[in-house]
């Protein structure tokens, strides 16, 4: 037959069949989101911005952990309980391995290489700069008369 003419044989039911992702994952219509969960994940994310270089694992930032860099070419050493320079050893009751140096890390404060102090010297400077005019040569010369020779 000519199939230009046999395509008008069957009728379009309108019947349409749902995808996989629609079976197995059905709307929630009447859902509503959660408003406090969600108010306190942005508080908790609000509050977290200013401490999320050092104190977003919830450690202490005034003990950091010292590196084994830290300890071998730095010179910073353990410090009071924390001198050990045994090497592993093997347990034998145990049958197994010594935990070693780095597997429990020392801590000690932070190494300061004084880069806060010079960030926050740049902003009051900058600040400074963007709230004080400039001293002219007026300014800078004039001397002010003592208020009782106002009166």
């Amino acid at each position: 037959g000519n199939w230009y003419e046999n395509r008008f044989k069957f009728k379009d039911s309108g019947h349409r069949s749902k995808p996989f992702h629609q079976i197995a994952y059905p709307a929630h219509v009447g859902s509503v989101p959660d408003t406090v969960f969600r108010r306190r994940a942005l508080g908790s994310k609000e509050q977290r911005l200013g401490r999320l270089i050092l104190d977003h694992h919830d450690i202490d930032s005034q003990k950091q952990l010292i590196s084994s860099y830290d300890e071998q070419y730095n010179k910073r050493g353990a410090y009071g309980e924390h001198q050990d320079n045994s090497e592993r050893k093997w347990a034998v009751p145990d049958n197994h391995w010594l935990p070693e140096r780095s597997d429990h890390p020392l801590e000690n404060t932070p190494t300061s290489w004084g880069l806060v102090e010079r960030k926050r010297a740049q902003t009051q400077f900058l600040q400074r700069q963007r709230t004080m005019p400039d001293l002219s040569e007026y300014t800078n010369r004039y001397i002010p008369h003592r208020p009782e020779e106002y009166s």
